[in-house]
């Protein structure tokens, strides 16, 4: 089975193998910063595949992100929030794409 593919980029996810494109938008105080912003787009995208039983690919092209949700020790409550839900969503997979190379949705 070719797994799912969703594009992370802050508030937009878009499913290939299906070609639906999913928008949320989360709101954003003026204190957010642009990492947090991945992080709750990251999220959102967990959530949402965490909604089915295929195999998905998360890409995000935050490499910040991704190294916060390796860093067991994090003191960051919405990287743990994201660490929680990976070990129960097994079939989800997040993974790092350069930005701005060319590929679609980044």
């Amino acid at each position: 089975m070719v797994p799912k593919q969703k594009w992370e980029q802050g508030s937009l996810i878009a499913l290939s193998k299906t070609a639906s494109v999913s928008e949320w938008k989360g709101k954003l105080e003026k204190f957010h910063t642009v990492f947090q912003a991945e992080l709750m787009g990251l999220k959102e995208a967990i959530i949402r595949a965490s909604q089915g039983n295929e195999i998905t690919k998360i890409w995000t092209d935050s490499l910040s992100s991704v190294m916060a949700v390796l860093d067991r020790h994090t003191p960051h409550q919405l990287v743990r929030d994201i660490q929680s839900l990976l070990p129960q969503n097994r079939n989800i997979l997040v993974r790092w794409i350069k930005a701005h190379a060319g590929y679609r949705g980044s």
